[in-house]
């Protein structure tokens, strides 16, 4: 049990308990932007809102929010559309690899028919109508039909294009009547009869309306019928709608408008920060607020509420010409370039560069997880951040207290005990200039045991690749290479030398040394590949790092020229994989991130003890980004390409003394088959 603090008992009673923790030993929960959102539908009782990244719904009697995903047992996270039939109290979900869900009286069936059929293309699923017994599903490959009743797949039709040629289909709509149905796709407007003796399989059997008949034969991206008439969406023209006969332009908008719903006798069209409402071809309105913030589509209720699906603001419910913006707590971004720990938060900074170390002009923007909730800092936050992007790495000073953010295009974030922000640059601080005027460009972040700060310089027209500031950010030093290169990651060991990451735009790469003494040791060519990605230093002192091709450690630092390449089952450790990430858990096990999932190994890399990745895991994306642990629970947060995920792991780091013991779940009642965890002892406790 060495330096486990998670002191793990095993229990097989007879009765369930639920967990009084946020998140239990062994279990996962999501860390999404909520925030955007791009599809909504309702139930009657639940608004659902979703998008390519999350998804969740708001109840409306208890006003609880409860996300859906991967955890909550959907298939993914990216949804594509989302719809509901009233008739069989369904809400249905589609995605963009193609499958289904349908989920009713918490049920969930997975309709995968489209996802693993066999042809070529991409199988997103762009629209669905629910009409009677069946789901109309448009997709880039066609239409597809849904029988809700048997729930299945009951038939495809695919290239309906005169000729028989390909065809994406964006939407569909059915006819009051029931009687035809209408497609918006990406060569017009096209229609065809519903009934038992046509063979909609046949493209003849389809009629696309030309240009004559007064809409453009290109890019229609919706279709909807709302009090009897036929609207029709081309992009950067406007809507339509058809008499019967012929088409007439409605509205004419210079935009993309991927979606035209139809609520309560009101057809909506979202544009910009606007809400266009028809009841009549020549009857509308428009609600003109820029707090809506980008909405994707808007529906009315029965009580002729108004809610809005907001790629900014999540869910709004808008009432009184008054915006209340509605989603669980989380990130607003999908990609977390750096995560930090200290004081039991976690600091996750959104931006960063390129691959390339290029520029990325993503807003300046941070996000910080405390007490199980996200609080977001950004420019429309706090508008001293206008203006200000790619923020990377970050370091929490305990000398003074202060919260340090890096930016690639803005200097240095300063964020002090009370909230309160400041920037260093070269103009009031020795951070020295890029060769962009008046800039400094900052990547890795360290602080000593003295307080002092550690910054990476970028894009410098000389060679101080390295300021270190005291504490009052007065200048303690530069320090200058003997190679060519700049630093972009630094390390502290536990013999007084400095680990540089070396990384720049023109190409340079590799890993230098500053001994103790001040000299310089270049361990570039030891290493299985020349370009590191990230190091670290584990409980016993010995440094770890990971490269494009795998993981070499320092045993000694006292000596940093005797690199070791690990080897796992005859093989270099994770030889094939680009190593992003390396983090130690309270137990010295080392977690791994990669571009192909997530490894937990143990002490010393000879057993592995978890692999995730999208497979076995809930996991957003198999390409990590980056890891940190909160040591005080064991959860390791997980930056992913497409979102941010946390695992309750089973190891903490120990304590000074025993404090604050708390014992997970409590009481063991009866039934409960799971895992008990003792959290706040000292290193090497005894338990009995």
């Amino acid at each position: 049990m060495n330096r486990y603090l998670l002191i793990l008992l095993s229990f097989l009673i007879t009765k369930a308990l639920s967990q009084i923790a946020p998140v239990g030993i062994g279990q996962w929960r999501e860390h999404l932007p909520y925030n955007v959102t791009n599809e909504i539908c309702h139930t009657g009782d639940r608004i659902y809102v979703a998008s390519n990244l999350s998804g969740f719904y708001y109840d409306l009697n208890d006003l609880s929010l409860v996300p859906i995903g991967k955890i909550a047992g959907f298939s993914d996270n990216d949804v594509s559309e989302i719809a509901y039939s009233k008739e069989y109290k369904t809400v249905i979900i589609g995605y963009k690899s193609g499958k289904i869900d349908l989920t009713f009286d918490n049920t969930i069936v997975k309709i995968t028919d489209i996802y693993r059929a066999g042809f070529e293309g991409t199988k997103t699923i762009n629209h669905i109508t629910a009409v009677d017994d069946f789901a109309y599903i448009s997709g880039d490959f066609g239409l597809s039909v849904l029988d809700l009743k048997k729930k299945e797949i009951k038939e495809s039709y695919r290239n309906l294009a005169p000729g028989g040629i390909s065809n994406k289909v964006f939407a569909s709509a059915i006819s009051p009547d029931k009687d035809s149905i209408y497609l918006a796709t990406s060569r017009g407007v096209m229609s065809a009869r519903l009934s038992n003796q046509i063979n909609l399989l046949d493209f003849s059997n389809w009629y696309t309306y030309p240009a004559t008949a007064g809409i453009p034969v290109t890019d229609v991206s919706a279709v909807c019928f709302n009090n009897g008439i036929l609207y029709a969406n081309v992009n950067f023209k406007g809507v339509y709608y058809f008499n019967g006969s012929s088409w007439s332009l409605g509205i004419s908008l210079w935009d993309r408008i991927p979606r035209l719903s139809s609520s309560q006798g009101k057809l909506t069209i979202c544009h910009y920060f606007e809400i266009i409402t028809f009841t009549a071809p020549s009857n509308y309105s428009i609600i003109a607020d820029t707090n809506l913030l980008f909405p994707e589509e808007a529906i009315y209720d029965e009580a002729g509420q108004l809610w809005v699906a907001s790629s900014y603001r999540g869910l709004i419910k808008y009432k009184d010409n008054k915006v209340n913006s509605i989603h669980p707590y989380s990130p607003w971004s999908q990609s977390i370039f750096h995560l930090n720990y200290y004081n039991n938060k976690i600091i996750a900074s959104a931006g960063g560069y390129s691959s390339d170390m290029l520029f990325t002009y993503r807003e300046a923007e941070f996000y910080e997880f405390e007490n199980n909730v996200w609080t977001t800092t950004n420019r429309r936050t706090n508008s001293i951040l206008s203006n200000k992007s790619d923020v990377n790495f970050s370091i929490y000073n305990p000398v003074n207290k202060k919260l340090y953010f890096s930016s690639y295009t803005d200097g240095v974030i300063v964020k002090d005990e009370n909230g309160t922000i400041n920037f260093l640059n070269p103009s009031n601080s020795p951070l020295p200039e890029s060769v962009i005027s008046g800039k400094a460009c900052v990547t890795g972040t360290a602080v000593d045991a003295q307080g002092n700060i550690w910054f990476c310089n970028k894009l410098l027209a000389g060679n101080k690749s390295i300021t270190i500031l005291k504490p009052d950010h007065t200048l303690l030093k530069h320090i200058s290479f003997p190679i060519s290169g700049e630093a972009n990651f630094i390390l502290q060991d536990d013999v007084g030398n400095v680990w540089i990451i070396i990384r720049d735009y023109l190409g340079n790469k590799g890993l230098l040394v500053q001994k103790k003494d001040g000299s310089f040791v270049n361990l570039t060519t030891l290493l299985p590949a020349e370009q590191v990605l990230c190091i670290e230093k584990d409980k016993k002192g010995s440094i770890w790092i990971g490269t494009t091709k795998g993981i070499a450690i320092c045993y000694d630092p006292n000596t940093p020229t005797q690199i070791t390449t690990p080897i796992f089952d005859g093989f270099p450790l994770l030889y094939e994989r680009s190593i992003s990430c390396i983090e130690i858990d309270g137990g010295n096990r080392k977690w791994v991130g990669s571009n192909n999932g997530l490894w937990l190994f143990n002490d010393d890399a000879t057993e592995v003890i978890h692999y995730f990745d999208m497979s076995n895991a809930p996991m957003p994306s198999s390409t990590i980004i980056d890891l940190e642990i909160n040591d005080i629970t064991g959860e390791i947060f997980i930056s992913t390409e497409l979102g941010t995920i946390s695992y309750r792991s089973d190891a903490t780091l120990g304590a000074e003394k025993h404090e604050s013991i708390l014992v997970f779940p409590n009481p063991v009642k009866p039934g409960f088959n799971g895992l008990v965890g003792i959290q706040g002892l000292t290193t090497d406790a005894e338990v009995k």
